[in-house]
């Protein structure tokens, strides 16, 4: 928030408490109740201070004057400063629910695969405008050229089993 030294960050800070209440965590006490519902006008203040944000940013888009160009980079550094945060917290929260847990890809190697292809198909992306640019001619040359098989389906009769390769590690993505 740099640029709003006139403000009194610690006097807007008391009042926001006193006007949203505290939220913390006590242990099943009638505290955690309180914080309950402080919570709910947390989040009514989040959702008010995002949309003025936002559609302040909608406003400003694409104009060309100095101070909607600083309103943008201003809601964009506000924006950045925070997902951090709010990852953050989605993250300890997934975690607590045991929904991340280290994970790791294991890989071997076959002897051999057998079976048949069925289904395929030739792929490429290009920059439409140089695509648009050039003949019918050009394109089926380049496209030719420059495609890569993608099979679409397949059948595997047999494989065989490596006794000899070790079975590999690494990180899952």
């Amino acid at each position: 928030m740099n640029g709003i030294i006139d403000f009194d960050k610690e006097h807007i800070e008391r009042l926001l408490d006193e006007v949203l209440g505290n939220v913390s965590f006590h242990g099943d006490t009638y505290d955690d109740g309180i914080s309950m519902k402080n919570i709910k006008l947390h989040e009514i203040a989040l959702n008010h201070i995002w949309a003025k944000l936002r559609d302040t940013a909608y406003q400003a888009a694409g104009k060309q004057e100095f101070s909607a160009v600083d309103i943008i980079n201003q809601i964009e550094s506000i924006s950045k400063e925070h997902i951090d945060d709010v990852e953050d917290v989605i993250g300890l929260i997934k975690e607590s629910k045991g929904e991340y847990m280290s994970k790791i890809r294991l890989t071997q190697e076959l002897d051999y695969v057998s079976g048949h292809l069925r289904y395929g198909h030739l792929e490429l992306v290009v920059d439409a405008d140089k695509w648009n640019d050039l003949s019918e001619e050009e394109k089926k040359a380049f496209f030719e050229d420059n495609a890569y098989i993608v099979v679409d389906d397949y059948e595997v009769e047999d494989h065989g089993k490596s006794k000899n390769t070790p079975i590999k590690e690494s990180d899952e993505e």
